[in-house]
């Protein structure tokens, strides 16, 4: 638990300005310019090494923040800065939760505080069919992330129209 501890208290130092949760679509335009892309709830931002990805709950404010390194591994110091740009307590205790879902897409660790109001996942991941796997972090209030799941449920049908390449080939094994 120290060691977790420890892992959420580095800075990131390579993000100059931060997506924060509770930033509307101005506060995120204003940190970013205007997306890369939209699709829904969800906005796409580049830059420098990092792919964000937020998504804005139903009174436009981001509730969810995926951090996704381009290139190599986010580090400690990284993750603390962006846990301490996005957590409102420093001080935030937290306990791990085990994670469901297909480990040939994404491997991850999750914890949830000990208030249940911050969700933090960090892990690996395959980005647009690609068979390399990108580091990512994500956080979201609880209560966002819910909401996201539930949003991402009810839209599911439309992704699943669109055909997809079946990708096979792991580059890394999860662990």
């Amino acid at each position: 638990m120290k060691k977790f501890l420890l892992l959420l208290t580095v800075t990131l130092t390579t993000i100059s300005a931060y997506a924060n949760l509770g930033d509307d679509r101005a506060d995120s335009a204003q940190r970013y310019g205007q997306p890369a892309s939209v699709y829904g709830n969800y906005a796409n931002y580049q830059t420098g090494n990092w792919l964000i990805t937020e998504w804005f709950n139903s009174a436009g404010y981001a509730v969810d923040i995926a951090y996704y390194k381009r290139n190599g591994t986010i580090s400690q110091k990284e993750i603390t800065k962006l846990q301490n740009a996005n957590v409102s307590s420093a001080s935030t205790s937290w306990y791990p939760i085990t994670p469901h879902g297909d480990t040939t897409k994404a491997v991850a660790r999750i914890w949830l505080s000990n208030e249940n109001d911050y969700r933090c996942e960090i892990g690996k991941t395959r980005l647009f069919e690609d068979k390399r796997w990108f580091s990512y972090i994500e956080l979201s209030t609880v209560a966002g992330h819910l909401e996201m799941v539930q949003y991402n449920q009810e839209h599911q049908q439309h992704r699943d129209d669109v055909p997809r390449k079946a990708n096979n080939d792991d580059e890394e094994v999860p662990l």
